[in-house]
């Protein structure tokens, strides 16, 4: 057998000096502060309760017959005063007695059965002890209650370090460390975007508030030690119990709110679940169709056009009223019959003069006519009866106005964002009809695609004639190609000596006719000519093509113009700069349209001007107006026999 236990006597906190050895025997009810009194558990101690209640009404003797009938029930071991629920007992029994002496007492329950079931009165007390409907006091958060992370212990342990150093030491320690490990993840929680930062911010609280403690809290734990009631007292649980009561009660009212409100989601959503959807009578359907995503709708009204509308709504509504307050002019009454001259009555005396009393003479039978119409009315009146019978109709809704109206009625209307809306469609359907007209005719085109096409729009004898056409104009196209100069300096002769060639006989005749009946130059002394003469001399060719606009596009006029042409080309007429700037014309055949302005100032600057002039002071100008470099012959409409002008940029 293994020998006993001898263990010392409980301390109940408090020191060796303060420990004194309590005897059963000398404490007294009074000791305890819940004066020797054990409660029994929640199952038995609606039995205790109901006995003790039948104990006091029917007396001793009642008592003693439970006890003789129940000796061998454990539950009515509570009778025996050895128990330890016999105080409990007793203290039952008084309270039932004092109950029972005051003058409100409650109802008498003699007709109960003796032996009433536990179960029925645990359920009594616990509906008697409901918790009320309004919600108790909140009790305070836990100060040293935190959750732990999902994280590694090492984490865990090395973010618990850092933390009581940052409370020790201060924020700046945690600010020398980041900066110290800025590459070690396991001091990643020390960045405030990191997860774990919240949970270091109240780790370092927490150590602070243990570390520092305020004077409240000092306060609040020397009440909560037991060393201060003393052994066998209760200790701090005394002080703790009606807090942790409150903090129960609190519990248990938030858990009952919830639940509540859970039950009243799933009865919203039993309700809406045994709605019949089928049960229901169709009132009207409305379709909405692909032309509802495209109907002209006006956008919803601000607040301004709102207020807007209202100013001038009111605004006519004062101008209405302020015409109706208008006094209208009296019409004349139409002059009444001429009544006879009264006889004269004799002179009062002037001692006392009497007022003169004119009475009603009898007038003759009245006429009545039915079928009278007023006619006479004021200038001004018939002028208003006048505008206001003319009406016209709004320009802006179509609607019929009056001309009085019209300006206000016009102002409101315009006011309308679909009015605006109407307005930039019309502007737009109006431009592209413009648009549209201005174009090429698209008949000239579909002419030209039937007749490509003559396997669609023609028959054989028709494809076989659009066959030869294609070949003969690309024959022709690959002889004028020949011909052709290509803008560079090097191959000038060249394309000239193939221009000569390509000429016939009859051509040369005619170039040799022309020259001979160009007039001759007169012999003999002339005239000096003026400066204006010689000016006009100068510049034959601003007198006999004045400056135009160009009609076609580039294209366009390369269409209709495919062959070479021949340019004259007037080299600037500025000697102090060079002396083969001497303003005289060249001429250079053969040259496409598509040949760009640049590519004639090089085949000057090289053939006449010798470079000498710089290319950039070189400018060209065609019908009066200056041309890019990179502007073709066609850009300008440039037909054969064309001239162009060239100057120096100051």
């Amino acid at each position: 057998m293994a020998p006993a236990l001898h263990l010392p006597p409980p301390t109940q906190g408090a020191s060796s000096d303060e420990l004194k050895v309590v005897r059963t025997a000398t404490v007294d009810g009074q000791t305890f502060a819940s004066g020797g009194v054990i409660y029994p558990p929640p199952d038995l101690r609606p039995v205790i309760d109901k006995t003790a209640e039948f104990v006091a009404r029917n007396g001793v003797a009642f008592e003693a017959k439970i006890k003789e009938q129940e000796r061998l029930n454990p539950k009515f071991a509570f009778l025996n005063a050895g128990d330890a629920y016999h105080a409990y007992f007793r203290l039952q029994i008084h309270a039932a007695k004092e109950k029972r002496t005051q003058p409100a007492a409650a109802p008498d329950d003699r007709h109960a059965a003796p032996t009433a079931s536990a179960v029925q009165a645990a359920l009594r007390a616990d509906r008697a002890q409901a918790a009320p409907a309004t919600e108790p006091e909140r009790p305070p958060a836990h100060e040293f209650s935190l959750e732990f992370p999902s994280t590694a212990a090492i984490d865990l342990e090395v973010l618990k370090l850092t933390a009581l150093f940052t409370a020790r030491q201060g924020a700046a320690f945690a600010s020398r460390l980041l900066a110290k490990e800025a590459h070690a993840h396991q001091f990643e929680f020390l960045r405030p975007h990191h997860p774990l930062f919240s949970y270091f911010h109240l780790l370092v609280e927490q150590y602070h508030q243990v570390m520092q403690p305020s004077r409240a809290r000092l306060a609040h734990v020397r009440q909560c030690a037991s060393r201060t009631r003393g052994p066998g007292t209760g200790g701090g649980r005394m002080h703790l119990l009606p807090e942790v009561k409150k903090r129960a009660a609190w519990t248990q009212w938030d858990q009952e709110r919830r639940q509540q409100e859970h039950h009243e989601e799933e009865r919203r959503r039993a309700l809406f679940d045994e709605i019949d959807w089928q049960d229901f009578c169709v009132v009207g359907v409305v379709e909405v169709t692909s032309s509802d995503a495209r109907a002209d709708l006006p956008p919803p009204r601000s607040l301004h056009e709102l207020q807007t509308m209202v100013e001038t709504h009111q605004r006519m509504e004062a101008v209405r009223a302020a015409e109706a307050a208008k006094p209208r002019p009296v019409e004349p009454a139409p002059a009444p019959a001429p009544e006879p001259a009264p006889e004269p009555e004799p002179e009062a005396p002037a001692s006392a003069p009497a007022p003169s009393i004119v009475r009603p003479t009898p007038q003759g039978p009245i006429k009545i006519r039915h079928d009278y119409q007023r006619t006479a009315k004021s200038a001004s009146s018939a002028a208003a009866a006048a505008a206001a019978a003319q009406k016209t109709v709004c320009p802006v809704c179509g609607d019929t106005v009056s001309v009085n109206e019209m300006s206000e009625h016009v102002r409101i209307e315009l006011l309308n964002p679909k009015f605006r809306e109407e307005r930039a469609k019309l502007e737009q359907r109006r431009q592209e009809q413009a648009s549209l007209a201005a174009g090429a005719d698209p008949s000239h085109y579909l002419k030209q695609f039937a007749g490509a096409r003559t396997d669609l729009f023609g028959a054989a004898a028709d494809e076989e004639a659009q066959a030869r056409r294609e070949a003969d104009e690309r024959r022709l196209a690959r002889e004028k190609e020949k011909s052709v100069w290509d803008g560079h300096a090097n191959s000038t002769k060249s394309a000239q000596d193939a221009r000569a060639r390509g000429s016939t006989v009859d051509e040369r005749l005619a170039a040799i006719r022309a020259r001979a009946a160009a007039p001759a130059t007169p012999l003999g002394p002339q005239a000096v000519p003026t400066k204006r003469a010689a000016e006009d001399a100068a510049a034959p060719s601003k007198r006999r093509e004045a400056p135009r606009e160009a009609q076609y596009a580039e294209s366009e006029w390369l269409a209709m113009y495919p062959h070479p042409i021949t340019l004259h080309v007037r080299v600037p007429d500025a000697p102090h700069v060079a002396p083969v700037c001497d303003g005289r014309v060249l001429s250079f055949s053969g040259l496409a349209l598509s040949t760009t302005m640049g590519q004639v100032r090089d085949r000057v600057l090289s053939e006449a001007l010798g470079h000498s002039v710089g290319a950039s002071k070189l400018k060209m100008w065609v019908h009066g107006k200056p041309a890019t470099l990179r502007q073709s012959l066609a850009h300008w409409n440039l037909a054969d026999g064309a001239h162009v002008e060239m100057s120096i940029a100051k």
